[in-house]
């Protein structure tokens, strides 16, 4: 088993990198995944640390785009009101509420099973993102 520089395995600090992806800190995780890409020389931690930074950056970006999603149905509404109609967009709105909960599950679940296998040195492969790392590293 590899040693970061840190004195800790590679594994367990890939671990910890994904799980501050988990916990949505993304400070903590910049910041960890900063000091991966510039210290460390592991290129599998490097990796890691990429990844997470890639899967990150796309789901809080789903999130954003998500909540983007009432306020395009209220200018939508505001439209209609000229016309001196309405548009009841309730049923939307709980749309928008079930894809970011079930966004929320996404990101628990990636984060959980990629910090589990990092803790045994092991990756899965993740179509899209593993070409970003690719890409990146």
């Amino acid at each position: 088993m590899n040693k970061s520089k840190l004195g800790i395995s590679t594994n367990l600090l890939a671990a910890i990198v994904y799980l501050l992806g988990l916990f949505g800190n993304t400070v903590a995780l910049v910041i960890a995944a900063g000091y991966v890409l510039i210290r460390e020389n592991d290129e599998w931690l490097r990796k890691s640390a990429i990844k997470a930074l890639v899967i990150h950056v796309f789901l809080t970006a789903l999130t954003y785009v998500i909540a983007f999603i009432p306020g395009v149905f209220e200018a939508i509404n505001s439209f209609i009101g000229i016309f001196k109609s309405s548009f009841n967009y309730s049923t939307l709105i709980r749309i928008q509420s079930f894809l970011d909960d079930a966004l929320t599950v996404v990101r628990y679940a990636v984060f959980l099973v990629l910090a589990f296998l990092a803790l045994k040195g092991k990756d899965a492969a993740i179509p899209g993102v593993d070409d970003a790392v690719q890409k990146h590293s």
